[in-house]
């Protein structure tokens, strides 16, 4: 193609073999044409090259790109929106789908409305086959005129039921490189979904177009461990944030952290480079100042965990920065990332 097109879908990847060729068939399905679709994958050991491979062969409008080691899922989105040069850019997952009319649909809204930096759909749970399971009920009403109004809902909505489904909207790609794309950090996508909504609204059309495939290979749903091996002091306490840091930064494999702590400093860093104004910045502090309050039990969590496991590393004549959740679950944590594309 001798110009960029006016949308690319990415499609960050990792051992997908089993859903790979129906988001690819998906994304290139579409109703509007002037598309590219861009694989990247990030490592794969299983078949995905080879499925690749057949769609490179006989649609121009499709590109695989490999990544020559594994990158975990923050780095894998981020690099995956750096490969397209579109006016728009759309994540899909590797096992998800996307109705045929949502990028005509989509763009017609965004075309519309300059005040909104995404567009995303309705959505619908489907089983391993595809089956409609149920409808995502909880939606958040993210078109609000304030950003503060916005930043607010996007940062107090309960993890466990929100299922960040606005990522895989159509993008504005300008404001995108405007934030710090997929934060290597806990909860990325929801830091990134903060920062949009910063920057504009976000519309989303009253219909199911996306299609969230649920199935046992899900980082979410990969036998979220309850006990801890080898703690004491803390072994009744939750197991935190997941899935846990390393699956989305591999860096962070063999360290202490505290992920509550670190999905609030990024939010507080979003508000910080964010073009609001000063009164808007301040009812966001205001909001971050808020969660210390409301989820100050998972604060002290970290703090709990983190302190034994450097006292249980210092004990061993260990440096007591390192450390991590492989001292607890051995290579489960790993192992349970690797299940679900990055």
């Amino acid at each position: 193609m001798s110009t960029a097109p006016q949308v690319c879908i990415g499609i960050p990847v990792y051992n997908g073999a089993k859903y790979i060729a129906a988001s690819i068939e998906a994304s290139l399905a579409q109703t509007y044409s002037d598309i590219e679709v861009v694989v990247a994958d990030n490592a794969s050991t299983d078949e995905t090259a080879a499925i690749c491979a057949e769609f490179a062969a006989r649609d121009p409008r499709f590109r695989y790109v490999r990544f020559s080691e594994h990158l975990g899922v923050a780095e894998s989105f981020t690099r995956t929106f750096g490969l397209c040069h579109s006016k728009y850019f759309m994540w899909a997952a590797s096992d998800d789908l996307t109705d045929p009319t949502f990028v005509e649909k989509a763009i017609e809204v965004l075309e519309r409305r300059p005040d909104a930096v995404v567009c995303y759909s309705e959505t619908a749970i489907v089983d391993d086959a595809g089956e409609v399971l149920r409808k995502d009920e909880f939606m958040l009403d993210l078109d609000h005129p304030s950003p503060s109004t916005r930043f607010h809902r996007m940062v107090m909505a309960p993890p466990k039921v929100h299922g960040a489904h606005e990522l895989y909207g159509l993008i504005r790609t300008d404001v995108m490189r405007q934030t710090g794309v997929m934060s290597n950090h806990v909860m990325g996508c929801r830091v990134l979904l903060a920062e949009l909504a910063l920057r504009g609204r976000l519309a989303r059309i009253d219909e199911i177009l996306f299609l969230n495939r649920d199935h046992g290979g899900r980082s979410q749903r990969a036998g979220r461990p309850h006990a801890k091996p080898g703690q004491v002091l803390t072994a009744f306490l939750p197991i935190g944030a997941w899935p846990p840091s390393e699956f989305w930064n591999p860096r962070k494999r063999g360290r202490i952290v505290f992920p509550e702590f670190d999905i609030t400093g990024q939010w507080l860093l979003a508000v910080l480079r964010s073009p609001v104004s000063l009164p808007a910045k301040l009812r966001c502090f205001g909001t971050l100042a808020w969660t210390l309050v409301w989820r100050a039990p998972k604060f002290g969590r970290d703090v709990a965990i983190g302190t034994e496991q450097a006292v249980r590393l210092a004990a061993k004549g260990q440096a007591p920065w390192r450390g991590g959740l492989h001292e607890y679950l051995g290579d489960y944590a790993q192992t349970s990332a690797n299940r679900r594309s990055a």
